[in-house]
């Protein structure tokens, strides 16, 4: 008697590449879009070599956070006004 042939593929606990590559293609492109602007205006790769980077970097982004989340604010207390 011969053993069945197992027609079942275990990938339990395995990458699931495909969620990332079809489920956020758009998203992937827009980034490499970004570091392809990045390379134009400075150098490909120069993030990577600025100093106190992780602090620079940081500040930046949350300089820009504040930014906008103060146009936010602006815009609601302009519908609050006109809403009046």
């Amino acid at each position: 008697m011969t053993k069945p042939y197992n027609t079942g593929k275990n990938d339990a606990g395995k990458n699931r590449l495909g969620l990332v590559l079809g489920g956020f293609a758009g998203a992937l492109e827009a980034v490499g879009l970004v570091g392809a602007y990045g390379a134009t205006v400075y150098s490909d790769n120069s993030w990577k070599s600025v100093g106190n980077g992780v602090g620079r970097y940081t500040n930046a982004l949350l300089r820009h956070q504040l930014s906008k989340m103060m146009v936010v604010e602006l815009l609601d207390n302009l519908y609050e006004d006109c809403a009046l």
